[in-house]
């Protein structure tokens, strides 16, 4: 067996030793009474942001999907993107969360695909290109209204604009506006700078982030 998989098999009898067997856990409460968080993210598959380990969160506290570069599509009644259709109905109509998160972070490679497609001035072609076009109108502002910061720049930009794009995109799902104007949702816009290791939070008037924290 390879190091990497006997690290995972050695991280799990951590946790059952720690959490899953130690009297003291709530992990079995968890168990008999079913999930019920209070807390939807949507986060990207970056392996270097999870955000139940940079918030610091248990077993239980948030419902979290994960996909490249943090995209909601837009709704639509067809069978396109039923994961993400399938994960916003389970929150807001059946665990009833109070807060969706969408969560973004700089130096997001997705993002990076966008932007190089974009570059090269070609039609998306493959599954990754096709998925971060949801993107496109962001990283079409950002190369246009700076068009020479260079390419990272880029990366980190668009990142930003696309937290705002999948935050209105989430408006249009149906139970999400239901909830909204029944005033029993919120939604919110995170951006975790890798580098600086700091988590910002969007004014969706202003479209500026400021830090939480």
């Amino acid at each position: 067996m390879s190091d990497d998989l006997s690290a995972l098999i050695r991280g799990f009898a951590e946790f059952k030793a720690s959490v899953a067997d130690s009297p003291d856990s709530d992990y079995h409460e968890l168990v008999k009474l079913g999930q019920q968080p209070s807390i939807l993210v949507i986060a990207c598959s970056d392996s270097r942001v999870d955000p139940a380990i940079i918030t610091n969160c248990k077993a239980g506290d948030m419902l979290v999907v994960r996909n490249i570069a943090n995209l909601v599509p837009p709704y639509s009644g067809d069978e396109n993107y039923l994961a993400i259709k399938a994960a916003v109905e389970l929150a807001i109509a059946y665990l009833k969360v109070k807060h969706i998160i969408v969560m973004g972070h700089s130096r997001c490679g997705g993002v990076r695909t966008l932007i190089n497609r974009l570059k090269d001035n070609t039609d998306p072609s493959h599954p990754l290109e096709a998925w971060t076009q949801i993107a496109e109108p962001a990283a079409l502002s950002v190369i246009a209204e700076q068009p020479d910061i260079g390419l990272e720049d880029w990366v980190c930009a668009c990142s930003r604009r696309t937290v705002a794009i999948s935050l209105k995109n989430l408006e249009s799902y149906p139970w999400v506006r239901d909830a909204q104007e029944k005033g029993s949702l919120s939604l919110h816009g995170w951006y975790f700078n890798l580098a600086s290791a700091e988590l910002e939070a969007l004014d969706r008037a202003s479209g500026d982030y400021y830090p939480l924290c």
